[in-house]
């Protein structure tokens, strides 16, 4: 609405008013010359009647009234002079036109109206013609017209001041429905026949003597007019009558003052003048476009945008122009199109504008969570980023500091927090360097995940990864922290792979980009998961698999946690493939051949495969679980139908 609104300021403007009569006269251009008014000729004193009658201007009197009495008797029916006869000529010369005159009062003659500025004081002057001729019964019509302020002439009088306008005045003679001319406005826009001469134009030497020239009837009940048409002064002792007017801009030059004067007329004759709708209206109607097509270009890209103004454009200026053409109504193609076109100019700013803003956003949002080479792949593409909501596949984490609520208890307040900040910090850089985004810290606990914001094939090697390296500096941190603060550091992690939500979550104004789904909620399980068997890392089945070619990993047992029915697989992640000690491998051997007799219910030859792995490593969490387990099960057997699932009731 505010860009639609400047641009109107400047279509109201003397700039847009100029590229306004620019659109105005082209229109007439476009539409061509209309047929000629067959009730109006003009006798025009041009430069082959100065040749052929070799006089100078001002010509004698008598030979207007020689004409006004050839015209009459060739059967015309008004006879409209554009000639200002304000000045006494020569004593017969008057005497011979007031005759004339006197013989027929179906005559108009021209007069002035001047304005004169005294004293601050404006006042009008009407200049007539000589009293005898008015009184001989001529009839008075003003020539002024209203020139706009580009020189051009496109409007013309019906009465300035309480005078009529010369074309009123011979239009009104001429017709018998004056009451249709009374109903027409003081100033009127004139609908032009077409290029200079489109009225249809004799020589005043060949009116003279129509027998000769013209063809029988020519001037038959046929309002004439009289004037000026010389393209040179030769033969002038005045300066030319002509005017610029809309087909001088397509080339055809100026039209005499007495065709326009014949145009005013078959104007008001025929009630063709053009119309434009009320500037209110015409404004109202391209506010309302502009904002419609200014929501339309602000929520699309530029160039589909500048495709959709050129699909308007084309079909709105054909509209003007059929009104223009056909029902002579002229509704502005620039304001109508000019706020449209500020619309669009400014919506590649708007949406820089947005981008700027949608990546200030990202920066603030994500640069303490994500490697700053992600943050700059995001910014490059931030159409990547659905911040509604959307499915994603990826690789959620869940690291939790083992007895941190009991320490906690026991540093003091500035202490734990500086405690927890190194730790935080040290856990997460694992993250960042491994193409990870760190959702939030709850507390003691990170959470992380990878595959969002931007989309991971390998969300699960570089999870695995990250915890190999988490590993490595909880073991870092358990040592540096021992003398500071007292506390032996080491770390749980879950992790679970697949299906979840991402997008912006919260309320009001407070959200944060996070993921939620089952697959997260599982990944907090398996991290208290780890408390049960005895382990540090624990991934689910679908990252397993995932990453069994790059990591060791041991297969757990098959689980299912609270809150879930399905059961799945869970494994140890114990580091990446060939950096395993012999004995560890030995100990990972011996565990997987104890799972398989297990899982075929031998429950004694279980135990016994499990004490195995426990006496290479006495301190094996998930060997001394699954032993005591398979003792359990033999004093108690599990009912037959069971089907191996070993059911979690905490979380």
């Amino acid at each position: 609405m505010v860009v639609a609104s400047v641009a109107l300021l400047f279509c109201l403007s003397a700039w847009g008013k100029a590229w306004d009569s620019f659109c105005y006269d082209m229109f007439f251009n476009l539409r061509g010359a209309n047929s000629a008014p067959a009730e109006i000729v003009i006798v025009a004193i041009d430069e082959p009647s100065f040749g052929a009658l070799q006089l100078q201007w001002p010509w004698p009197r008598s030979l207007h009234a020689k004409l006004i009495e050839r015209l009459f008797e060739a059967g015309a029916k008004t006879v409209a002079l554009d000639i200002l006869f304000a000045e006494p000529s020569i004593e017969i010369e008057d005497q011979s036109l007031v005759g004339a005159i006197a013989k027929r009062q179906e005559i108009v003659l021209a007069a002035d109206y001047e304005t004169i500025i005294e004293r601050n004081t404006e006042r009008g002057i009407l200049v007539e013609p000589l009293p005898a001729l008015v009184a001989a019964g001529a009839k008075l019509g003003v020539v002024r017209y209203p020139l706009e302020s580009d020189g051009f002439l496109r409007r013309a009088h019906s009465r300035i001041s309480s005078f009529p306008s010369f074309a009123y005045r011979a239009a009104s003679e001429f017709t018998e429905d004056v009451h249709s001319l009374e109903n027409y406005p003081s100033e009127f826009a004139i609908d032009f026949t077409g290029p200079p001469r489109s009225v249809t134009t004799v020589s005043y030497y060949q009116a003279l003597d129509p027998e000769r020239y013209l063809k029988k009837d020519f001037f038959k009940d046929k309002l004439i007019f009289i004037g000026l048409d010389s393209k040179s002064e030769v033969g002038l002792t005045v300066g030319r009558d002509r005017y610029s007017y809309p087909f001088t801009r397509g080339g055809a030059g100026s039209i005499s003052g007495v065709e326009v004067h014949a145009n005013a007329a078959a104007t008001l004759l025929s009630g063709s003048a053009i119309h434009r709708l009320p500037q209110q209206a015409t404004v109202a109607l391209s506010l309302l476009l502009a904002t419609l097509c200014g929501t339309l270009f602000f929520s699309l890209a530029p160039l589909r945008g500048g495709l959709i103004f050129l699909c308007l454009v084309l079909p709105l200026t054909i509209l003007d122009f059929l009104l223009f053409k056909h029902f002579r109504i002229y509704l502005s193609p620039i304001l109508i199109l000019f706020p449209i076109l500020g619309t669009y100019l400014v919506s590649p700013f708007i949406h820089y504008v947005q981008a700027w803003r949608e990546k200030i956003y990202i920066r603030r949002t994500f640069s303490t969570y994500l490697a700053p080479r992600l943050v700059n792949k995001l910014l490059e593409s931030p159409d990547k980023l659905e911040l509604g909501g959307e499915i994603a596949q990826a690789t959620v984490l869940f690291a939790d500091i083992v007895g941190f609520t009991t320490f906690s208890e026991k540093l003091p307040p500035k202490v734990l927090v500086e405690f927890l900040n190194r730790c935080l910090g040290e856990l997460g850089e694992p993250v960042l360097n491994n193409n990870g985004m760190i959702d939030k810290y709850i507390g003691d606990c990170i959470m992380a995940v990878w595959g969002v914001p931007l989309a991971d094939s390998a969300h699960a090697r570089n999870a695995c990864q990250a915890i190999c390296e988490m590993l490595i500096a909880a073991k870092r941190l358990s040592t540096s922290e021992l003398v500071p603060t007292g506390v032996k550091l080491r770390i749980r992690i879950g992790a679970s792979s697949g299906d979840v939500i991402a997008g912006n979550v919260g309320g009001g104004n407070h959200r944060n980009y996070t993921v939620i789904g089952n697959n997260v909620n599982l990944a907090s399980r398996l991290e208290h998961v780890n408390e049960l068997y005895g382990t540090t890392a624990i991934i689910d089945e679908t990252t397993a698999q995932l990453v069994s070619s790059e990591f060791d990993l041991r297969e757990l047992d098959t689980i299912a946690v609270k809150g879930q029915e399905q059961s799945l697989k869970i494994f140890e992640l114990v580091g990446r493939s060939g950096e395993l000690s012999s004995s560890q491998q030995m100990i990972n051997q011996l565990f997987a051949e104890a799972l398989t007799i297990y899982q075929n219910r031998d429950w004694l030859a279980a135990k016994a495969a499990f004490d195995k792995a426990i006496q290479l490593a006495p301190g094996d969490g998930p060997s001394k679980l699954m032993s005591a387990r398979c003792q359990r099960f033999f004093s108690h057997p599990p009912p037959a139908e069971w089907d191996g699932v070993f059911r979690i009731d905490t979380k």
